[in-house]
């Protein structure tokens, strides 16, 4: 996209840094912005990147009920239809005619809520014994 709009250099990495901020791919973000910031400081640039840090930050210590967008009083079913849901979106066979930073993004997207359903199923199967 950025390409097609003419932009080179910096402003790739900027654009491509905010599209991936709206996707919440935010370890992708920081990446693509952190880059964009040591080739050209500018403060849209830098109030893109703290965003993306803090956003990465909270996706990295979230709960697995907030990962997969679920109440904790989620029921199995409801982590199921949520990790379904989730998965469709993220799944990486789906992104594999995207760049490399999008692939390894949407990557590390899928083993979170991979894990977090993981984790909650196990979770429920043992309050029930």
């Amino acid at each position: 996209m950025a390409i097609n709009k003419g932009l080179g250099g910096w402003e790739v990495h900027q654009l491509r840094g905010k599209h991936l901020l709206k996707q919440e791919l935010f370890g992708a973000a920081v990446e693509d912005l952190e880059i964009a910031n040591r080739l050209k400081r500018s403060a849209e640039t830098k109030q893109a990147l703290n965003e993306a840090k803090i956003k990465l930050k909270i996706w990295e210590t979230q709960s697995h009920h907030y990962a997969l967008g679920l109440l904790q009083t989620a029921t199995k079913p409801q982590i199921l239809k949520a990790y379904k849901d989730l998965s469709m979106k993220y799944h990486p066979d789906r992104h594999r005619d995207k760049p490399e930073v999008l692939q390894k993004a949407f990557e590390e997207k899928f083993k979170r809520i991979t894990n977090a359903k993981t984790d909650l199923m196990e979770n429920q199967q043992q309050w029930q014994h």
